[in-house]
């Protein structure tokens, strides 16, 4: 079987489109200002199903992105030069944004996990292992100090990110995870789907398809003629 047949088998269980819409539709309770107050939406006929009204109104998106970023950065200007990400959780920073700071911080750690286990001469493989790095992983995350000067960076990019997810999702994921890489582990691409946070179906569908596909990498093909399956299962939104 090719693997662009996407193993039938696997996704199909995975979409149950009635609960899936209803998830689907919640993206938006909550989600341009905190994009994150409800936002209407309009049947779009480009690649995706539903775009949110607002950027069909606003010519200026960039200018709304500034805004949420200066005031989220507002939120955080009490809090010193250098301090903990467990600080930050304590600030009303809408949470899209902290939950993009806790994926990068993760991601980070893997990225240092990696270079570690690379020019070691021991064999750090295995479920037992891999449970004591995770435990480290966390406790560095809990008690390492970020400066503001990348906290304003962090902010930026989390917001750009998701108000582009929201209204190009499946543009977004794939820049975000592939870049500008045509070949992925699966290890990354499940560590990359910690960065989002609306969407919460598509998500679920993708992390429960990783998990149960035999293969240890995924093509940018692969990934977006996924993503194009689980959208025309679920809304069947035909490009005009």
């Amino acid at each position: 079987m090719s693997s662009l047949n996407l193993d039938a088998n696997i996704l199909g269980p995975l979409l149950d489109k009635k609960k899936i819409k209803l998830k689907a539709f919640s993206t938006f309770k909550g989600g341009i200002f905190a994009l994150f107050y409800f936002i209407p939406l309009i049947r779009n006929s480009d690649n995706n199903c539903y775009l949110p009204i607002i950027f069909r109104n606003f010519k200026n998106v960039e200018k709304e992105i500034k805004f949420i970023v200066d005031f989220s950065l507002n939120k955080v200007k009490n809090l010193g030069s250098f301090f903990s990400f467990e600080k930050l959780l304590g600030t009303d920073i809408h949470p899209a944004i902290l939950h993009y700071i806790s994926a990068e911080i993760d991601f980070l750690i893997f990225e240092d996990r990696k270079k570690l286990i690379q020019n070691s001469v021991f064999d750090y493989s295995g479920p037992e292992i891999a449970k004591y790095f995770n435990l480290i992983g966390e406790e560095v995350k809990r008690t390492s100090k970020i400066s503001v000067e990348d906290i304003k960076k962090l902010i930026t990019q989390a917001v750009s990110f998701n108000a582009n997810f929201v209204a190009r999702p499946k543009w977004s994921l794939s820049k975000l995870i592939f870049n500008d890489s045509d070949l992925k582990p699966i290890e990354e691409i499940r560590l990359s789907l910690n960065y989002v946070y609306y969407y919460e179906y598509l998500k679920n569908i993708l992390i429960s398809y990783l998990n149960k596909k035999k293969s240890v990498s995924l093509t940018l093909i692969e990934f977006e003629v996924l993503l194009n399956k689980i959208d025309k299962e679920l809304f069947f939104c035909p490009i005009k």
